[in-house]
């Protein structure tokens, strides 16, 4: 049991380190961020000087572009996964994926919305893939098959979309990034299987012309605040000593510069993990201010470099954030049918339960997790 009154205690001895100001700072970058648009010769100086770490920006750094009008006919697809992780005290080796489906069609005289959620079970005797032969049933294993999930039925889903209504745009919508830092593993083959898997997904997205965009509610990258790290410790930029801007980050950057409904520059991603993407579905990214909060969009080259298409993709970004109040609609209403709660956990484990004693099985709960439930003093 959690001792409130010990948690208050605690609290109070370190609430400067827990609810630290970065006014000085942010004050210093809005002054150099400014010198820099006002010194672009300085950027591409930097740039140049750390190619492979530094993003390249296709825009002046000063883009503030308001969005474009929200579209009035479209159709927006969201997938969001949730999951049962495995568990030993619970004597089964499984996992339950739930993914959470939407489909919401916009017209001038109608809307549609269609909700759904697709559990599914895994277990290691059904070897997902040839990898888990080798391997346990991991949290890691869950949440990238998770992921894989997510690109997969989404990409279903906005074919299945665009049979019924070829006339209307489609886009789909994932919550989280299209930079799949988490997979680069140099010695772990299953993520590298999964990197694998990831990229090619992009890939079909743009065979089929279905195009996507990664969005990220409350970011906390810092490529674009790079250049001003790099530039102070080369001592490029007016400063008379060097900082580590440790506490900030892009959004600090754009919320100073970008007024509501506007947008940043748009930037591409020029690290490392670039080379396992192909060049059509290279990463791209951008900042919006929403009205309510700066939020990161990524999307895959292709999309990015279509000004028409990436127009389109921005009006129903637009439409669906001032639906959502400053938040997708959307994804919203995918993470709502994705979740799973702790009755539905319970559900799941005494269904478990219920099938082992139908059909004859061992059902060995660890004393552990019977002691969590009946406690006797």
């Amino acid at each position: 049991m959690l001792d409130r009154h010990k948690v208050f205690s605690e609290l109070q001895k370190t609430v400067a380190h827990v609810f630290y100001t970065t006014h000085h700072e942010q004050e210093t970058i809005r002054k150099l961020w400014q010198w820099l648009i006002d010194t672009s010769s300085v950027a591409y100086t930097i740039r140049e000087s750390q190619p492979h770490l530094l993003p390249e920006w296709h825009e002046p750094l000063s883009t503030a572009c308001l969005l474009p009008d929200p579209l009035k006919e479209y159709t927006v697809v969201s997938v969001d996964g949730s999951q049962i992780y495995p568990d030993r005290h619970q004597g089964i080796a499984c996992f339950l994926l739930n993914m959470g489906i939407v489909h919401l069609g916009y017209t001038c005289d109608i809307s549609t919305v269609y909700l759904d959620s697709a559990p599914s079970l895994h277990t290691a005797a059904q070897k997902i893939d040839s990898i888990l032969e080798h391997q346990e049933l991991s949290t890691e294993y869950v949440n990238c098959l998770r992921g894989q999930r997510e690109l997969e039925i989404g990409l279903k889903e906005s074919l299945r979309v665009r049979e019924k209504n070829s006339q209307a745009p489609v886009l789909f919508m994932c919550d989280g990034t299209l930079l799949f830092w988490h997979l680069v593993a140099k010695n772990d083959d299953s993520k590298q299987n999964f990197l694998l898997q990831a990229t090619q997904l992009l890939d079909d997205f743009y065979q089929t012309r279905i195009p996507l965009v990664g969005y990220i509610s409350l970011p906390n990258s810092k490529e674009v605040l790079a250049l001003l790290r790099v530039g102070t410790a080369q001592k490029l930029l007016p400063v008379e000593q060097a900082y580590s801007f440790e506490y900030i980050t892009d959004k600090d950057i754009f919320s100073f510069l970008l007024k509501p409904f506007t947008r940043s520059a748009l930037f591409s991603h020029n690290s490392s993990l670039a080379q396992h993407y192909s060049a059509h579905s290279r990463p791209y990214f951008m900042y919006i201010n929403t009205g309510d909060e700066i939020a990161r969009l990524e999307f895959p080259a292709w999309v990015a470099q279509d000004a028409v298409l990436l127009e389109t993709t921005l009006a129903i970004i637009a439409d669906q954030c001032a639906k959502g109040r400053g938040y997708p609609v959307a994804l919203a209403e995918a993470h709502e049918q994705a979740v799973v709660k702790g009755i539905d956990r319970e559900y799941f484990y005494q269904l478990l339960h219920t099938f082992t004693q139908t059909h004859n099985q061992s059902y060995k709960v660890s004393q552990k997790s019977i002691k969590k439930r009946r406690v006797a003093l």
